[in-house]
């Protein structure tokens, strides 16, 4: 059973600090991490553009995130923040439909 939500995310331009080339559609390259004012939590996850497309620096779109860990349900609920990470921070998202058991 995997725990997976559905999110738009906007990454970050090349020149921006952003990737460097688009990563395929379905990596499992990129963290998430949610982010409150008391604690941060950071969780691996599969990426999956919803049109297929590569996840290009610069570029908005939804994705479905099916999370490696189901404590990830704890903070994915619908409008939860998140930063994008490889290695630094490429861009960042927002839950629309709330991580769930799938």
């Amino acid at each position: 059973m995997s725990v997976a939500g559905t999110a738009t995310v906007e990454l970050l331009s090349s020149n921006a600090g952003g990737l460097k080339t688009p990563v395929p559609s379905g990596t499992r390259s990129l963290l998430i991490s949610f982010r409150d004012s008391e604690e941060e939590e950071t969780f691996g996850a599969v990426i999956e553009a919803l049109d297929g497309r590569d996840l290009t620096p610069g570029s908005t779109i939804l994705v479905r995130l099916a999370f490696w860990s189901d404590t990830a349900r704890i903070y994915g609920s619908r409008g939860a923040t998140f930063g994008i990470l490889y290695g630094r921070e490429v861009g960042w998202g927002e839950i629309i439909d709330p991580v769930s058991d799938d």
